[in-house]
């Protein structure tokens, strides 16, 4: 009598106590940069992730949830993970909070004789040096679209330091 073999299924994959202990879990979440946010602050966005096995996914998550957090209350800023031991399960979270370098008027017809208007305008609102507040650039932006004779747009674009920021304004006859 020929009788095949019975099927059987191998077992699932379940992690031994010594396995489950070697894997290093969320100690703590530390962070380096952060000046507009306080560490209190942040601890708090982040304290979901804290006793969970650490993953790629979850510290892109934790990356994520400060990053917009930070663009919640109207902050330009980059939060990342340096490489680093997590082995005894502390985290670092390091974040590069903008700053204003100044802005750039651009004219592409070179007919305006407000550009240095324009520029000072932005200026006022968003402090060169200081930390960019968004919200301080949406008002320039109003304020530049309130000079008689000048139609232009505000943007942002990376300045020509490492952490900087510039408003671009593009102008033309309005």
């Amino acid at each position: 009598m020929n009788v095949p073999p019975p099927q059987t299924q191998a077992p699932p994959m379940v992690a031994t106590v010594e396995q489950a202990a070697s894997e290093p879990k969320i100690k703590k979440i530390n962070f380096k940069g952060n000046q507009r946010i306080t560490d209190q602050q942040l601890s708090r966005i982040v304290e979901k992730y804290v006793g969970v096995m650490i993953n790629t996914d979850v510290l892109i998550q934790a990356t994520e949830a400060i990053n917009n957090f930070y663009r919640k209350m109207g902050y330009l800023a980059f939060a990342e993970m340096p490489n680093q031991d997590l082995t005894d399960g502390t985290v670092l979270i390091q974040i590069a909070e903008a700053r204003f370098s100044g802005a750039v008027v651009e004219d592409p017809t070179g007919q305006l004789s407000k550009t240095n208007l324009v520029q000072k305008t932005i200026e006022n609102q968003q402090p060169k040096n200081a930390l960019v507040d968004l919200k301080a650039i949406d008002r320039a932006s109003s304020a530049v679209a309130e000079i008689p004779g000048v139609k232009a747009s505000v943007s942002l674009r990376p300045g020509a330091n490492s952490g900087e920021t510039e408003a671009v304004a593009t102008i033309a006859e309005g």
